[in-house]
């Protein structure tokens, strides 16, 4: 008789062998592996059950926090930085070369007199004096290009003046004057330009301007100093020109042509 419940129980245990497992160890038993973690317990307090309104209204508020979200996009501190921003912008002194793109003088002889566009009508001569300025940065190295190119020099002469007569090579000697003076005034504008140009460049340096911020100013200050220029020249021009000149010029070859 005492051997018969032994029997049943050994019985039992060869039957169901994963009940006997899964009740003697109920929270490290993992299906399938032979591996057996203790599980960490998990509590939940005034957990409110969610009915179906309320999950709709949840569901409604996120889809408005993603559309806020795409509007006003929040930035992320640990993202790289802009290519033009800040880290692009060497630290070190910036160079402002400047560089003037001569053109060879073009000499024309016209008929009778003729005016120096806005200028006054002149009776023997006139000098066109035209320059194209621009700027190119380079932010990394970092050095800015200044460079202004001669796009017009020309000399127009009265032809009724013979070559190696008086009057023609005083209005020629006349109007290389004005030709050597716009380029001083060129020389004297750009070395202006260039040293405000490099102080701007180092103040934005020191501001963490971008390389897009830096270029803009750098082409508004070479804008700004080619409309000096023009002023400048037009006044220069003027110092030498006049009525009393033409007089002075006509009484020297007087008698001599």
């Amino acid at each position: 008789m005492k051997k018969f419940p032994l029997i049943l129980w050994a019985v039992v245990l060869l039957c169901f062998p994963a009940y006997a497992v899964r009740q003697e160890r109920p929270h490290t038993y993992q299906k399938g592996t032979e591996a057996y973690q203790k599980r960490k317990k998990t509590y939940t307090r005034n957990a409110i059950p969610k009915t179906t309104d309320y999950k709709a209204s949840e569901k409604n508020q996120t889809q408005k926090d993603g559309e806020k979200s795409a509007a006003f996009p929040v930035p992320n501190k640990y993202a790289l930085p802009n290519v033009n921003a800040y880290a692009t912008v060497s630290r070190n002194q910036p160079a402002v070369d400047v560089k003037v793109e001569r053109k060879e003088v073009d000499y024309v002889l016209k008929d009778s007199a003729f005016s120096c566009d806005s200028e006054k009508a002149t009776a023997d001569g006139c000098t066109r004096y035209k320059t194209k300025w621009s700027a190119a940065v380079d932010c990394a190295k970092p050095s800015v290009a200044l460079t202004a190119k001669e796009v017009l020099v020309e000399i127009d002469l009265n032809k009724r003046h013979p070559k190696g007569s008086c009057l023609f090579d005083l209005t020629l000697k006349h109007e290389l004057t004005h030709l050597s003076l716009n380029r001083k005034t060129l020389d004297t504008v750009l070395k202006t330009a260039a040293s405000e140009i490099l102080t701007a460049f180092q103040a934005m340096q020191r501001q963490g301007n971008s390389c897009e911020e830096i270029k803009r100013s750098v082409f508004e200050l070479s804008r700004h100093y080619a409309d000096v220029f023009i002023k400048e020249q037009e006044k220069q021009n003027n110092l030498i020109d006049g009525d009393g000149h033409y007089k002075y010029q006509n009484e020297q070859c007087a008698g001599k042509d």
